[in-house]
Formats: structure tokens, C-alpha cells, sequence
């Protein structure tokens, strides 16, 4: 179950420590595929609890990047966090929010780590980083050609795949992580 009050502390954290309290978009969303992808990693299971997809600049938290569009309806997201602005590149934080108190000690600590690495990275560093290192990406969105489509799904278990757990290990920890959620 997808926990949009997790996906609204994780951004505003990294807004916090950003300039103006602004950050592009390709960055924040990589800053927060990052957290959630090392979450799973170290904790075993995701922060937010999005879906997640491949398009042309990276992985994505499906979710949580449809609330960051301009067209998304009012949310929980559009009462901290500015839609992707109308020049179509930054989000900023517009209402402080205690991450403390949605946030657990060990998704915190995760959050610090993140962007103690690549909090300083450049948006297109981020992007080449979750290319070419993050297994569950499909390239195939990189380029697609007409009539092809712009994303391609890839689930929790793709993750544990890509951060080496065999394949069936990681469909049974998706099942019970689901299972867990709903």
C-alpha cells in the first residue's frame, strides 16, 4: 500500500537541504528511487511503498511522480510540495513538515546517506548513476521509437533482483511484503 505521507517526508527532506528549498525534478526523483532502493537493500523492505517504472531519465516512483505533475489533483503531495513548475523542471518545498514523525530512525539515517552521496551529484549524474548501475532498469525506455511505450513497469521483486537476491527468494519477498502491506 503505496504511503504517499513517507514519499512527502522523503522529498521534503531533500528539499530541505537543497538551495532555496528547490530541486529539478530528474534529481529529486533519482534522489528518491536512491532512498527506497537502498532501503530495500539495507532494511529489506521499500520506504514509500510505490510502484515503480523505467522511463527515458531512470527509474521512478510511479506514484509519487504522478503527484509531482501539474495536472495531479490536490494530494497530500501538492500541500508541502510544488507540482513540477511550469517551465517543467524543479519542485520546491512550500510548507515545513516534521519528517520525524513519519519517518522511522533507520529511514532517516538511510535519507542522511543518500544525500550525503549525491546530494552534490548533478541531475544527469544521478541519471547515468541509476542507468548503469541499477540491474531492474529497462533500457528500453531509454529511446523509445514512435508507437513504442515512454515506460516500462517494474515491480519490488525486480528491485530485489537488481540488488542481487535470486529470483525466487525475491518473488517470495515481494509476495509477503504486499501481503504485508494491504
Amino acid at each position: 500500500m503505496y504511503r504517499e505521507d513517507k514519499a512527502v517526508a522523503m522529498a521534503a527532506f531533500f528539499l530541505e537541504r537543497s538551495p532555496d528549498k528547490t530541486l529539478n525534478d530528474i534529481k529529486i526523483m533519482k534522489l528518491l528511487y536512491i532512498a527506497e532502493r537502498t532501503a530495500v537493500e539495507l532494511d529489506g523492505v521499500p520506504i514509500a511503498l510505490d510502484s515503480y517504472a523505467s522511463m527515458k531519465h531512470g527509474p521512478v516512483l510511479s506514484k509519487t511522480y504522478d503527484r509531482m505533475k501539474p495536472t495531479a489533483p490536490v494530494s497530500l503531495w501538492s500541500e508541502y510540495i510544488t507540482p513540477i513548475s511550469s517551465d517543467g523542471s524543479t519542485v520546491t518545498l512550500q510548507k515545513a513538515i516534521d519528517t520525524s514523525s513519519i519517518l522511522r530512525e533507520s529511514e532517516i539515517e538511510i535519507l542522511e546517506k543518500v544525500w550525503e552521496t549525491f546530494g552534490g551529484w548533478t541531475k544527469w549524474e544521478l541519471r547515468k548513476y541509476c542507468h548503469d548501475n541499477f540491474r531492474e532498469y529497462d533500457k528500453r525506455a531509454e529511446n523509445p521509437k514512435d508507437g513504442e511505450p515512454r515506460s516500462y513497469r517494474h515491480s519490488l521483486k525486480d528491485m530485489f533482483v537488481g540488488i542481487g537476491l535470486e529470483s525466487d527468494l525475491a518473488e517470495r519477498t515481494d509476495s509477503e511484503i504486499r501481503a504485508l502491506a494491504n
